[in-house]
């Protein structure tokens, strides 16, 4: 899995800044970022984000189970 480099939110950043500028394509220093480029950064955040919610609920379960009867 990969991880969450400077990279990726650098471009999650100017994702975010086109959107609330109202713009319709993604320029980085005069380069126009790929649909390919925005789905990978948001993929990689996202399974961040999952692997970090499995390790809590994973921590959150008990260690032993009660005996019952």
């Amino acid at each position: 899995m990969s991880s969450f480099k400077v990279t990726t939110f650098a471009v999650l950043y100017f994702i975010l800044v086109t959107e609330l500028r109202g713009e319709g394509a993604v320029n980085v220093f005069d380069k126009r970022l790929s649909r390919a480029v925005h789905r990978q950064a948001i993929a990689v955040v996202l399974m961040a984000i999952a692997a970090v919610m499995v390790a809590a609920v994973a921590l959150m379960l008990p260690k032993e189970r009660p005996v019952i009867g």
